[in-house]
């Protein structure tokens, strides 16, 4: 229903304001606004080359504001402007149209004096959403899916500082100028409808202000001062989301909660920069954008996996009566999760041991094992131009021998629906009663059942229940469970080990089989991976097991993808297995016969003696990636003339490891001319390619 004309009718008793509250009853509405994108109507277009960031300048647009009722109401839901929302809407009198509050129920006092239906038997309503429209100029500002995609303070929080940068390029508050959030409508129905800031002006048909702004460098320019704004304001040193300095003043009605300065630094430089989000390029004084008219979308996945598994995490999370805090950082939301009485924190981008997983699950309970989670895609770890597998291998062995469950999780993954059954092509349901009467009772069928299902409902029965001891013993009958009655053995020849004869199936050579039972080897080849097992201990019945993958350029390809997503699930479900365990590729089978780094540690500890005495168990474990890295010594526990303790450092040259540093000790150090690099083995090798000699 479009307004027309507005009207005021109360009862004295309703308008009286007593003593029984301190404020007013303040009620929030779901209002949703609706935009015409006309194509036929847009005057000026522009795209950020190779990036999903862009413009368009409309003359003439026509605005829609829907209020579809109470927003603490329950309604149908309604799909509006692109948006499925919950939708109460406004019951009304059909004769009169006052609110009508009791429902099945006609009183006098929710009708006009003059209406026919006052005193009926029953009453007559309609539900009607309220509806206001202005035609004006605007300018819609695509928002990349990497940008938006998992987090509900992206969009809040960039719409304060598109306000907060033209604050500062007009020299006072664009009272004449509105930020609304929209939806950016696609004709092409096999792509996505991305989310859109539109900017408009809310006198009715335009001034004409809006022209000037629709060029590329201006955009640059008032998005580079609103990030340049919220990246030095003094409220990232006071624990608060934002404050009056920065973006609070911009904030929507009711929405100050979703605006975070961090949030918008972090994403206003990642658009700034077309998309880089390594953290080490530097934004430009001027713009680095290549811009085009040509308006091509190409949602490739992969590219969002960090965003897809928190939106697909909080949507399971729900389901199972969780609560989830957000508490945005510099690298990336924070969730505090409460579920079956336990308090878990998700931590973005925290580096570990050498590696820099995309999220770190931990729980405040003590003695409960973290979660190292890597949202991995194919084309980044596993393809012809990118093959990441050695060095993935050898940086997680790193973390599973720090006792951590390692979890890799792909785009497939997050497609499962709840509780998808997807049983492994080496797994033998049939013999899986045969395996747990074997184990005498010590595996639990809840965590068995985890064998055929994904990641995402490991996660939530983790959060659940966590059971380190019950998952080990899992992961330690597992090569059990991957025996069936076609299974034959092989006899291992004298002087390889496991690891070697899994490489020599891969290149294709076969062994001897042994007259039955368990007294060799037993392995199952799927495609490019092996899995391979023999019992060492018969008495107790412990294995050894090893997971190779084929990295060699021929095996890499998009049609092995499979296999590579295999192995990535046995890594997955040997999580915290105490028994002999390899979980390599080809490429390193050659040198080694157990999982161990590409250097041994002993090398630095003997070098390095001094510091590697003084150093703790999680420091040495870096100084060996510092050794393996051909990087000077590093002097440990050094402290700056500003107070700022330094774990591993190299005073003399002004470099110091990210050993979970604090934010304002990575502010600190840079001002004063430190470089903070990660404890990555290739980063820190880059960073001193100079020094061919340890000092």
């Amino acid at each position: 229903m479009e307004l027309e004309k507005v009207s005021s009718a109360t009862r004295r008793d309703r308008a009286t304001i007593d003593d029984s509250r301190d404020d007013r009853v303040r009620e929030q509405y779901t209002v949703v606004t609706a935009a015409d994108v006309d194509p036929a109507k847009v005057a000026r277009r522009w795209f950020v080359e190779d990036y999903g960031f862009g413009a368009r300048y409309l003359r003439d647009m026509t605005i829609r504001w829907i209020n579809l009722g109470r927003a603490s109401g329950r309604g149908t839901g309604r799909s509006v402007a692109g948006e499925e929302i919950n939708a109460p809407l406004f019951r009304v009198c059909a004769a009169c149209g006052h609110q009508d509050t009791s429902t099945h129920k006609n009183n006098v006092t929710e009708h006009r004096p003059w209406c026919p239906n006052r005193r009926a038997a029953a009453e007559t309503t309609r539900s009607v959403a309220l509806s206001r429209t202005l035609r004006t100029e605007g300018l819609v500002l695509r928002l990349p899916t990497s940008v938006t995609l998992g987090d509900r303070y992206a969009v809040p929080s960039l719409a304060a500082a598109l306000l907060l940068g033209l604050r500062e390029r007009i020299g006072g508050d664009p009272d004449h100028l509105a930020v609304a959030t929209i939806v950016d409508p696609t004709p092409d129905p096999s792509d996505t409808n991305e989310q859109a800031l539109l900017l408009h002006d809310v006198v009715p048909g335009g001034t004409g202000y809006l022209a000037e702004l629709a060029a590329p460098g201006i955009v640059w320019e008032i998005l580079h001062r609103a990030w340049q704004i919220v990246r030095d304001c003094e409220c990232r040193h006071e624990e608060r989301l934002a404050c009056h300095r920065c973006l609070l003043p911009f904030a929507q009605p009711y929405g100050e909660k979703w605006v975070s300065r961090a949030t918008a630094e972090r994403h206003l430089r990642e658009i700034l920069l077309s998309g880089d989000r390594s953290g080490s390029q530097e934004v430009p004084a001027t713009m680095s954008w290549t811009c085009t008219e040509e308006d091509a979308r190409s949602f490739d996945p992969e590219s969002h996996l960090e965003q897809r598994f928190r939106a697909v995490l909080a949507e399971r999370l729900e389901a199972v009566g969780a609560s989830v805090a957000e508490q945005p950082t510099s690298a990336g939301n924070r969730w505090i999760i409460r579920v079956a009485g336990r308090v878990w924190t998700l931590e973005p981008q925290e580096l570990a041991l050498g590696s820099k997983p995309d999220f770190i699950l931990r729980c405040e309970q003590p003695g409960i094992p973290e979660v190292v989670i890597f949202t991995d895609g194919w084309r980044f770890h596993a393809s012809p131009t990118v093959n990441r597998l050695a060095d993935d291998a050898q940086k997680r062995e790193v973390l599973r021998l720090d006792d951590r469950i390692v979890l890799g999780v792909t785009w497939q993954d997050l497609e499962l629906p709840a509780g998808s059954i997807t049983a492994p092509l080496w797994y033998n349901e049939s013999g899986r009663g045969a395996v747990v009467q074997a184990a005498g009772g010590a595996l639990k069928p809840a965590l068995v059942d985890l064998i055929s299902r994904g990641p995402i409902d490991f996660l939530l029965h983790w959060l659940q229940q966590p059971d380190p001891d019950g998952l080990a013993r899992v992961a330690d009958w597992l090569p059990m469970l991957a025996v069936g009655p076609t299974t034959s053995t092989f006899a291992l020849p004298e002087g390889r080990s496991l690891v070697q004869a899994a490489a020599d199936l891969l290149d294709g050579k076969s062994f001897t089989p042994t007259a039955g039972g368990f007294s060799g080897a037993w392995a199952h080849r799927i495609d490019t991976l092996v899995l391979a097992a023999r019992i060492t201990d018969p008495a107790t019945m412990t294995t050894e097991i090893v997971a190779l993958l084929d990295d060699r350029d021929t095996g890499v390809g998009e049609e092995h993808a499979e296999a590579w997503r295999e192995w990535l699930r046995l890594s997955n479900l040997l999580a915290l297995r105490q028994s002999p365990t390899t979980i390599s590729v080809h490429s390193l089978a050659a040198t080694t016969a157990a999982p161990a780094p590409p250097t041994a540690p002993s090398a630095a500890a003997e070098e390095w003696s001094d510091i590697y005495e003084d150093a703790t168990d999680n420091e040495r474990l870096v100084i060996d990636i510092v050794w393996w890295a051909q990087a000077p010594e590093p002097v440990i526990g050094f402290e700056t003339q500003d107070g700022v303790p330094l774990s591993i450092s190299w005073p003399d040259r002004r470099v110091v490891l990210d050993l979970n540093l604090e934010a304002a000790e990575l502010t600190e150090l840079t001002e004063s001319g430190w470089t903070v690099v990660p404890a990555d083995t290739d980063t820190i090798r880059e960073t001193f390619s100079t020094a061919k000699e340890r000092a």
